[in-house]
């Protein structure tokens, strides 16, 4: 797929529970001299006691909530300490394994949850954001609790117990400039207080420049990089992007051609990964990266011909770049299962989820081993331990290659939806136009008969609207199970009352074998200029085809024409990502879940850097 989308998993961390008699060991931070190691309760009701003692013998009781009381005498630097609960109406649950360190160079605070009496309940939940971020966050209006965000989700706890089964609303009351929070439900009923009330706060810059180089080094503008593509990966984070660049400098670019970088935004680093086996940046322009569900994987298109030993077609090929601890590999895709190169040129990849598989798009005609006609442009499946390749765009009665191109992948490399102007790859395909075709393997891994998705809502053949016959169409199918695939076409019959005589955006869902226009605003009017803005432009999906994100030049979605939106299937509203006017936007590309919107802008958007570029944006969802 391009940019593939996937469902998060999120896996919430265990803090330490310290019971009467028993510790948990851990490690903490301090410095020189003689510190003092405390312990702070959450709550405390009148008349309770929590009682605690260390490895070094001292002893105290907490009787007030929130108030630090200090053990004993004072700790120097090097020692190891291990608070124990010895007494207390409740277990308390230390936050974040706060209980337990070495002294390095500064005074030790125990924080821990220690619940409520029967009948109450403590809100609980977890803060994900950028470290170092202070958020200040508030439960019912009151009660502000002020938590700090780290590389790992933190735990906390509001101070004042609830009944079970009031009503409770935690928001988010002041964050750092520039950056936004949202609250959310992970367990127990939305908004009423119970022993399962868990919620997570999550965040991030809402505006982050991606086409710069390690660190805040900012080299390059909008009108030296393109496409870029973020990450999958469980979690949603967002955390790591490829992007092409031809800025001079960048990761010590000549800037002589168009190079692919990878960058971690959580660290700042960048890396150029169009790079030969002994370190020189690749000799040729390179294209189209698409990154796995982690940040492991990068398949891409070049002409550059030092990226693997060999390389003697001189046309442009298909790699794959695999991430390792000193830099990255590359190995050759577009080559048959014998080692032979493409005697013509191969681009346009699509990568699985964990880049086992990629799909590609190739002139050549000896990249099968049986000698298979093929005529024109065809889409092939890789498998990266077997080598093997597979025509996916064959005409089923003679097993010829009968054309197509700009395939998408879904995450397990199951199914491939591609474009097509070929009438034979499914019977009564009598319309004369492109299609997009839906490829489908069994758990044998044996191909199933092709699918044209492209139909009208009666059941018939889409027509051609105000289309020439030359049209680019790029589908792009949803991560998980490829139940979801979008496209865009100016057809007036793929579902009723489109009026617009404009291209509009649809998502097609194989299950249901129904089809859903998205280029509508909130109140389901239909957009006043095309969407996407240009031919071809890929639509990225979530995973569960909830959100879709396409440019537009229609001006009745709540944002200037020439901008970025998302669309959310499940409550039908219309988001707009960038609202920017007398400047240009680029295709967008959404992670996982749509947390994350990666796309170009033409004017500076991070108010860091006084600079146009690639930007990735928080949207909140």
């Amino acid at each position: 797929m391009r940019c593939i989308i996937f469902m998060a998993l999120v896996i919430l961390p265990v803090a330490g529970i310290a019971q009467p008699g028993k510790s948990v060991k851990g490690k903490t931070t301090a410095s020189p001299g003689g510190y003092k190691v405390s312990v702070k309760l959450s709550y405390v009701a009148p008349g309770e006691g929590f009682s605690f003692t260390n490895n070094k013998g001292g002893n105290i009781t907490v009787t007030q909530s929130n108030t630090p009381v200090n053990f004993p005498g004072t700790f120097r630097p090097g020692d190891s300490v291990t608070i124990s609960q010895t007494a207390g109406p409740r277990t308390v649950n230390f936050l974040n394994n706060s209980q337990a360190g070495i002294i390095l160079n500064s005074n030790m605070l125990a924080s821990g949850d220690s619940g409520a009496p029967p009948g109450q309940v403590v809100i609980r939940g977890t803060l994900e954001g950028v470290p170092g971020a202070r958020i200040i966050l508030q439960n019912n209006g009151t009660d502000d609790i002020t938590v700090t965000a780290t590389q790992v989700p933190v735990r906390f706890a509001f101070t004042k117990p609830l009944t079970e089964g009031t009503t409770y609303k935690v928001t988010v009351k002041s964050a750092p400039e520039g950056q936004r929070y949202v609250v959310s439900n992970y367990s127990g009923e939305p908004g009423v207080a119970s022993a399962n009330s868990f919620i997570r706060v999550y965040g991030d810059k809402e505006i982050d420049l991606i086409s710069r180089g390690n660190g805040d080094s900012v080299l390059g503008t909008f009108y030296e990089s393109w496409a870029p593509c973020i990450d999958k990966a469980l979690g949603d984070k967002g955390r790591y992007v490829v992007f092409i660049s031809q800025a001079r400098g960048l990761c010590g670019s000549t800037g002589q051609y168009r190079q692919i970088y990878w960058r971690d935004r959580q660290t700042g680093e960048t890396r150029m990964i169009t790079r030969s086996p002994t370190g020189q940046e690749g000799n040729g322009n390179s294209f189209a990266p698409v990154i796995s569900v982690g940040s492991m994987y990068v398949a891409f298109e070049s002409y550059a011909s030092n990226l693997v030993s060999n390389d003697g077609n001189g046309v442009r090929d298909v790699f794959l770049w695999r991430k390792t601890q000193d830099g990255g590999e590359v190995e050759r895709v577009s080559v048959s299962a014998a080692g032979v190169e493409g005697n013509s040129e191969s681009f346009e990849p699509s990568i699985s989820g964990m880049g086992g598989h990629v799909a590609f798009s190739s002139n050549a005609s000896n990249l099968l081993p049986d000698n298979t006609r093929v005529d024109g442009v065809n889409v092939y499946l890789w498998e990266k331990h077997s080598k093997q390749i597979t025509l996916i765009s064959k005409d089923p009665k003679t097993g010829i290659g009968v054309g197509g191109s700009r395939p998408s992948i879904d995450m397990n490399g199951y199914k491939i939806a591609f474009w097509s102007y070929a009438y034979t790859l499914v019977p009564n395909d009598n319309n004369n136009l492109w299609d997009i075709f839906l490829y489908e393997r069994n758990s044998s891994l044996i191909g199933l008969p092709l699918k044209r998705i492209t139909m009208a809502y009666d059941g018939g053949e889409r027509n051609q609207g105000d289309e020439s016959s030359s049209r680019v169409v790029t589908p792009t199918i949803s991560g998980m199970d490829g139940r979801y695939i979008t496209y865009a076409t100016t057809a007036t019959n793929v579902v009723p009352d489109d009026n617009n005589k404009a291209q509009d955006v649809f998502v097609y869902d194989a299950v249901t074998n129904t089809t859903t226009r998205v280029s509508v605003d909130n109140n389901g009017v239909e957009g006043n200029g095309d969407s996407p803005q240009g031919q071809g432009e890929a639509i990225p999906i979530t995973a569960n085809g909830d959100i879709v994100a396409f440019t537009t030049k229609a001006s009745n979605f709540g944002t200037p024409g020439g901008n970025v939106v998302l669309y959310n299937l499940r409550t039908k509203k219309m988001i707009p990502v960038s609202s920017v006017t007398g400047t240009y936007v680029s295709t967008p590309s959404l992670s996982r879940d749509g947390r994350y919107v990666a796309f170009g802008c033409g004017t500076p958007l991070d108010k860091r850097f006084a600079s146009s570029g690639l930007f990735v944006a928080f949207t909140g969802w």
